[in-house]
């Protein structure tokens, strides 16, 4: 039996890597030739229709699967309600059985059953829509990893490059609820990240209110705190979600953890 091909580019559902001691890591663009196996590895996301792709070759037809949920090769329906363990958040009631499309990926790191690619398809969706937005959505990501210095290198080329960085520290999830940046590290509790975006974009907190090692790590990063244009300044801690929720509310839904923030006032008050 013949082995199946891309539905994208009709190319064997493999992909070549460097012939070196890394051999495998990162994703390159779909195989160009069938012949060099020997130097490539499986790259094959099969859908719950049977039909296969290439990674990107499926990310290439994010706005298709996002928008119909069927299989842009022969139309299937994708969609599934049953995808695996439950996801619920106990505090802010995400749904238990989100919308799922479950594919079956071999990679060069193995094979996983039950990948749920629908989010990822429709964060490329979204890009695709919203090019401009791409550095705000990696900005949240990494405030959701905790990825302090990452957040710190990306705002700093952001600058370099003449963006508005204000725009991107106080920017809200489409995708998540319109959650800030902010809410995100308090929910995914980071507490280094939520200190750094206090510092940078909570104006109305002199800054002998920040404990010494949050302040000793902004100098060490040669971050600077925005300042408080008069009539134009957003406090981070004043955003709210799309259900109207603020930062302070998250963080007193989630106490414990977060009351010795909530007691000092550093996130608000009512």
């Amino acid at each position: 039996m013949a082995e199946p091909l891309c539905k994208v580019c009709e190319e064997p559902l493999l992909v070549p890597v460097e012939d070196s001691d890394d051999e495998g890591q990162g994703q390159a663009g779909p195989s160009s030739s069938s012949s060099s196996r020997a130097n490539t590895v499986p790259d094959d996301l099969e859908f719950p229709c049977g039909c296969h792709y290439h990674w990107q070759c499926a990310l290439d037809q994010s706005s298709h699967i996002a928008l119909h949920l069927t299989c842009p090769s022969c139309d299937a329906h994708l969609v599934s309600n049953n995808a695996g363990p439950s996801v619920t958040n106990p505090v802010f009631h995400t749904s238990q059985n989100p919308a799922a499309v479950l594919c079956r990926y071999s990679s060069d790191g193995g094979v996983e059953e039950s990948y749920n690619i629908l989010p990822v398809l429709t964060e490329e969706a979204f890009l695709e829509s919203h090019p401009t937005e791409r550095r705000h959505r990696a900005f949240l990501t990494m405030c959701g990893e905790g990825d302090v210095l990452g957040t710190v290198d990306l705002l700093k080329d952001a600058a370099a490059d003449g963006d508005d960085v204000r725009t991107i520290v106080l920017y809200r999830d489409a995708l998540a609820g319109g959650k800030s940046a902010l809410q995100i590290a308090l929910e995914k509790n980071h507490e280094e990240v939520v200190w750094l975006l206090l510092y940078l974009a909570s104006p109305r907190m002199p800054t002998e209110a920040f404990p010494d090692e949050a302040i000793a790590a902004a100098m060490s990063m040669e971050v600077d705190r925005m300042p408080a244009d008069s009539g134009a300044a957003v406090d981070i801690t004043e955003l709210r979600d799309d259900e109207g929720r603020s930062a302070l509310e998250y963080a007193r839904a989630l106490a414990p953890t977060w009351d010795r923030l909530v007691h000092a006032g550093v996130l608000g008050s009512h």
